[in-house]
């Protein structure tokens, strides 16, 4: 419903909301309904203060990691709330930020990395605070689990990341979702005073070598893929519509950003943060039954181009 409200409302408000969603195919409900047009609304206000993309993405940090801080309170349901609310909150910020740098003609990659990694700070707040709040019960033991439950959600999140941007550059022709090589995040140009902001670019560069070591499709296989759509234009992309959107459906729900937020709001309302840690565990296995189940698709796929 929302998606066919979306294409088809022709208000100013929606035709701005349409314009600043790349693919709405591959859009997770929870994003259409509340970060994209309350994130719009920032943007516009933020566009009247003269903020930065940047600037909001460091609100949207400070929002988030100071929503995570909550969760170490893990018996009190006010405190979960008031934190959940806080992490909500970064998520519209998070989706300002790039709304922003499309309205006031500011995109960069640079911005875009740094956009990027913001998620991985707060969730990683979020990690400590609720597990710390364990430690008078499960001692060392709980930190470890929590630090096995943060490398889990990061490999979930840089597969996620990795086939949306695919998708974003071999059907959708956004040229700046390329997934890059870590070498070639070095040639990326970013002048900041900040050694914050160029602690968070270096920050990425590892982060592209540690997704490189968890997702099948390897670079000299993007190449092909990229050959591909060079020789056979529309049909290449007709192709890889129907062969690769069914997947984003199951790869939202393994690993998608919002459905890990779900999942930590409501086992800390129920006290039981440290049950998520080990559910998280658990939902690396289907993460990688999808990434190899990709790699066969991947196969087939390059076949019909390449013979």
């Amino acid at each position: 419903m929302i998606r066919t409200l979306i294409q088809t409302n022709n208000t100013p408000f929606f035709r701005q909301l349409r314009a600043s969603i790349k693919a709405i195919e591959i859009e997770e409900t929870y994003d259409l309904y509340v970060n994209r047009p309350l994130g719009l609304l920032l943007a516009f206000v933020a566009k009247y203060l003269n903020l930065t993309p940047i600037e909001v993405s460091l609100m949207s940090l400070v929002v988030g990691m100071f929503g995570g801080y909550f969760f170490l309170f893990q018996q009190s349901v006010n405190d979960i709330l008031v934190g959940a609310l806080l992490i909500l909150f970064a998520g519209v910020l998070d989706s300002a930020d790039g709304q922003l740098a499309r309205l006031t003609k500011q995109s960069s990659q640079a911005g875009m990395i740094i956009d990027g990694t913001i998620d991985a700070f707060v969730h990683i707040s979020i990690y400590f605070f609720g597990a710390f709040a364990f430690y008078p019960q499960y001692g060392f033991a709980i930190l470890l689990l929590s630090l096995c439950s943060i490398l889990t959600h990061h490999i979930q999140a840089s597969i996620y990341d990795f086939y949306k941007n695919e998708f974003l550059y071999l059907y959708g022709d956004y040229k700046s979702f390329r997934n890059l090589d870590p070498k070639e995040i070095q040639a990326i140009p970013f002048q900041s005073n900040s050694r914050f902001l160029q602690w968070i670019v270096d920050g990425y560069q590892s982060y592209v070598y540690r997704q490189n070591l968890w997702i099948t499709r390897k670079a000299d296989k993007r190449r092909l893929f990229e050959q591909a759509k060079q020789m056979y234009p529309h049909q290449f992309k007709l192709l890889y519509y129907k062969t690769y959107v069914p997947f984003f459906r199951y790869l939202a729900l393994c690993c998608g950003t919002i459905v890990h937020s779900y999942l930590i709001i409501v086992f800390s309302l129920f006290h039981r943060f440290d049950l998520y840690l080990l559910v998280n565990l658990i939902l690396l296995v289907p993460s990688g039954l999808i990434s190899w189940r990709l790699s066969i698709v991947d196969h087939r796929f390059l076949k019909l181009f390449h013979r």
